[in-house]
């Protein structure tokens, strides 16, 4: 059982029994789970309070995360009723500390998943595969929602990255920079290269959200050989790609497969598919209906299929 839970009682609006859910969620997980989504567990008690005007609850939580070492999203709406209240500004302070202290200390990380029967003395595909952007998108949560098991029985390698850039506890993305996000990854392809014998013209990113945009980036910069891309509800600055930097991709051979939702369409991907279809790229491009902005359940099938239209 986990946190989705509570989706149901969310849709109905009961508050109180959210926060009740949440106050004997120890119960349904496992201690792995439960250590795991202590954060996210804060935000959804801090968000079932505010909408009972339980605001003295929250500005509590609040206060004991930042003690505890955990920053908050204080931009979202739900926050904006503690805008009139004085102690907040010290709260926001207090909150700040901790984004800046772990910005300070945070780096990329990683976790590996090699195909069975790994032999360094022969060549890999590699597959990267990056979170999103924003509330709890870090690579534990890519991990649960883009499997990739069948792409490792075709023998690649599995990455999951973590972006260096965090927004808040648990909670990391790509786009507050771009160009690190570029170093990041270069500094992890070159570490992935040292580490594990790997097919230089077999590699493939994928990405989700904020990933998505990222490994595009990351293909139209050329920042390592990439063979494929695979785009999952792209978008955010993609217009600042020029026909230029689309028709030098075209001549590297780089392959592109989008999908997104029909009803969350991103206004700048359709002007970049378009100067895609200008400079020769060869691409796919998938509207896929009732997807929302989020992982389609079969992720991994439509991972296998872009894979074949690579043709590695």
């Amino acid at each position: 059982m986990s946190l989705l839970v509570s989706g149901k009682v969310l849709a109905e609006n009961k508050w109180q029994e959210v926060l009740n859910l949440l106050g004997n969620i120890q119960e349904y997980l496992s201690e792995e789970e439960f250590n795991q989504s202590e954060f996210a567990r804060k935000v959804y008690q801090a968000n079932a309070m505010a909408l009972l005007e339980k605001w003295e609850d929250v500005m509590m939580l609040l206060k004991k995360g930042n003690a505890s070492g955990f920053s908050f999203p204080l931009h979202w709406k739900l926050f904006a009723e503690l805008e009139n209240d004085p102690e907040f500004a010290n709260i926001k302070q207090a909150n700040e500390e901790v984004i800046q202290k772990a910005k300070k200390n945070t780096k990329y990380e990683y976790e590996v998943m090699l195909p069975e029967g790994y032999d360094g003395k022969q060549k890999y595909p590699i597959f990267f595969c990056l979170h999103g952007d924003g509330f709890c998108c870090n690579k534990k949560e890519q991990m649960h929602y883009w499997k990739t098991d069948a792409i490792r029985n075709k023998g690649a390698i599995v990455v999951y990255p973590q972006s260096s850039q965090i927004y808040f506890s648990d909670s990391y993305g790509w786009l507050i920079d771009p160009q690190k996000a570029r170093e990041d990854m270069a500094d992890l392809y070159q570490e992935m290269k040292a580490k594990y014998s790997i097919d230089e013209d077999k590699v493939i990113v994928a990405g989700f959200s904020g990933g998505a945009t990222a490994v595009v980036d990351l293909a139209v910069h050329n920042v390592f050989p990439i063979k494929g891309v695979i785009a999952l509800c792209a978008g955010d600055y993609l217009d600042g790609e020029t026909l230029k930097d689309t028709l030098e991709m075209a001549t590297r051979g780089t392959k592109l497969v989008f999908y997104e939702a029909s009803e969350a369409k991103e206004p700048t991907l359709t002007p970049f598919i378009q100067r895609l279809k200008e400079t020769g790229n060869h691409y796919e491009y998938h509207l896929m209906e009732g997807m929302g902005h989020w992982y389609p359940v079969d992720i991994e099938e439509k991972s296998l299929k872009a894979i074949d239209f690579f043709q590695y």
